[in-house]
């Protein structure tokens, strides 16, 4: 079973992976060949206590990515493979409700 959303140290590392490569990719070389950031492969959120630290891992990873100082790529989140209504929780945006 996959403990990553259990450590602290976990999290912070993706998110110091993925700061790195939102520094990289977002350069003007880089726009039409990095077109969207995935920040977390397919979280399990039938999984106890996934979905409360990916929705804030998925908060915190935009703000990441976007403090890099582009709004380009896209952002793409997983549904956590939960139905419509609960995967909407999953990260508070109006749109996937």
């Amino acid at each position: 079973m996959v403990k990553w959303h259990l450590h602290e140290e976990n999290i912070k590392r993706t998110e110091n992976v993925l700061l790195a490569l939102a520094a990289e990719f977002t350069q003007e070389k880089y726009r039409n060949v990095v077109t969207a950031f995935t920040p977390l492969n397919e979280p399990t959120g039938y999984r106890h206590g996934i979905t409360q630290v990916a929705a804030k891992y998925y908060e915190d990873a935009y703000k990441l990515v976007r403090s890099v100082g582009s709004t380009d790529p896209l952002f793409l989140y997983h549904d956590a493979f939960m139905v419509r209504t609960k995967a909407a929780s999953l990260s508070g945006l109006q749109w996937l409700t």
